[in-house]
């Protein structure tokens, strides 16, 4: 049994902070970010196709902006 199998039930939709590789819901990739996602068979996936408010989106948008900014400012002192 996995982790997830002990903290979520089979179908249940949460939000975790996963590893952006897809691009999902126009969040810039490579980024680390809160989707919702859904745990199955002991593995988790961000579920696609959820309707997004104008007023979510915007504030999915405010916050992938904030993260991306502070990606670049911790690139900066890693390569100075």
């Amino acid at each position: 049994m996995t982790v997830f199998e002990h903290l979520f039930k089979q179908g249940e939709t949460v939000a975790m902070a996963v590893y952006n590789e897809q691009g999902h819901y126009g969040v810039d990739s490579d980024v680390f970010f809160s989707f919702p996602c859904e745990c199955k068979n002991g593995d988790w996936f961000v579920k696609t196709g959820l309707e997004i408010s104008e007023y979510s989106q915007e504030k999915i948008k405010t916050s992938e902006i904030e993260l991306v900014e502070e990606r670049m400012n911790a690139m900066e002192i890693l390569y100075q």
